[in-house]
């Protein structure tokens, strides 16, 4: 299950702490979880990659083909 986050598009990449967030949200929910981070353009996702959780996928509209995975075990999957 791929979990968006509107509201990160514009306000905030996923930090480790809304990862947890949505972990206890989610928490009765069966199915495997994808985290994505969507950004309007590259020069936004530089100035939050810092920020950025680990085991979350992140996606810039200006590169609509293209996927950046914060780890380096496993690509695209459910946890």
């Amino acid at each position: 299950m791929a979990v968006p986050d509107r509201s990160s598009y514009i306000t905030r990449p996923r930090f480790p702490k809304r990862i947890v967030e949505m972990e206890k949200l989610l928490k009765n929910c069966k199915v495997g979880k994808i985290y994505v981070t969507a950004f309007p353009d590259f020069k936004e996702f530089k100035r939050h990659t810092s920020d950025i959780a680990w085991e979350t996928e992140v996606w810039v509209v200006s590169f609509p083909d293209h996927m950046i995975h914060f780890n380096g075990d496993k690509f695209m999957g459910p946890r």
